[in-house]
């Protein structure tokens, strides 16, 4: 029974909720050795897109003083999730700090 409740619980949540106004920020490979981090809003309206040339190894973050935060692969560490590069990359697009492992 409790099954059953939790389940209606859910779905009635999904059904009534709206949607939070707010910008979603998605990082995705664009092929083999590149990547993209795009923020968008709602309307699916692009507000920025940074370029990476090497690949992303984890999720990217946005603060609020619009600085963007990202995990990397190292130049040629193209295989799996294996990181090594963190950079610090600001609205447009610029490298402000980076730290290699």
């Amino acid at each position: 029974m409790r099954y059953y409740s939790i389940n209606i619980f859910l779905l009635l949540n999904i059904l009534l909720s709206n949607p939070f106004d707010g910008l979603t920020l998605i990082t995705a490979t664009t092929d083999r050795n590149g990547a993209a981090t795009t923020l968008i809003d709602n309307d699916e309206n692009i507000i920025n897109s940074w370029d990476h040339e090497y690949g992303i190894s984890s999720i990217s973050y946005l603060t609020k003083d619009s600085i963007l935060f990202t995990p990397r692969k190292l130049p040629g560490n193209n295989d799996g999730l294996n990181g090594g590069l963190f950079q610090k990359i600001d609205w447009d697009g610029n490298i402000i700090w980076e730290w290699s492992i």
